[in-house]
């Protein structure tokens, strides 16, 4: 999972007047801060672990208003609202796990007679019932019926995960829950988004847009 820099940093004023030891200082913690999943937070210790970080630089962000101190060290401001927390992280790998745990069941049905699984609707049903108690147990959802054969979830809003209220050119925040619940449901274009939501696909495409900012329809 890569470390995320929204546009509208380039025009934060914390972040213009950063110098370039600063800056680089910022941008490596919040990459490690990522893939060491510890959800914003820099302990003491672990600082002479991040490139170019210097305690007088974190001191400097402090005052600049981009980490706050923390304990015994510190926590990076706005790291909830812009890149992805652990929970999620695990969320998706899970997901992601069960996704191929099927797909392998499903071939083994055609491997000969040595081979003699569950009916192909069996298996389907055992894979969606796992993600959906994994789901009902992270995010508090309740599992019904589109009336078409498949389940969809509606969120309890008790955890990160929650699907968004809005998606129209919703303000940073939202974006990034917006673009959690895209890529948590594993939607890879906003023709999918569409059929996902039942939309049409132009309003799709400005969903996608203020999720994936910078994006552009082909």
């Amino acid at each position: 999972m890569d470390a995320r820099f929204p546009v509208r940093y380039l025009t934060d004023r914390r972040v213009l007047r950063l110098s370039g030891d600063q800056f680089r200082m910022w941008v490596m913690a919040t990459a490690w801060s990522v893939t060491n999943r510890t959800d914003g937070l820099i302990d003491g210790a672990d600082l002479p672990l991040i490139p170019s970080a210097t305690a007088r630089e974190a001191a400097a962000l402090v005052s600049a208003g981009l980490w706050r101190v923390s304990g015994s060290g510190w926590t990076i401001q706005d790291f909830d609202s812009t890149q992805t927390s652990s929970a999620e992280i695990e969320r998706l790998e899970r997901k992601r796990r069960n996704d191929r745990e099927y797909k392998a069941k499903v071939r083994a049905q055609g491997k000969g007679p040595d081979v003699v699984p569950d009916s192909r609707s069996d298996v389907r049903s055992d894979i969606e019932s796992d993600v959906r108690s994994d789901i009902e147990s992270d995010i508090g959802s309740e599992v019904v019926s589109d009336g078409k054969g498949k389940s969809k979830s509606k969120s309890k809003l008790q955890g990160q995960q929650a699907e968004p209220e809005s998606f129209a050119y919703p303000e940073d925040g939202k974006a990034l829950q917006v673009r959690q619940w895209i890529e948590g449901n594993g939607i890879t274009s906003p023709a999918e988004l569409a059929e996902a939501r039942g939309m049409d696909e132009a309003e799709a495409v400005k969903w996608w847009g203020s999720a994936f900012p910078g994006w552009r329809a082909a």
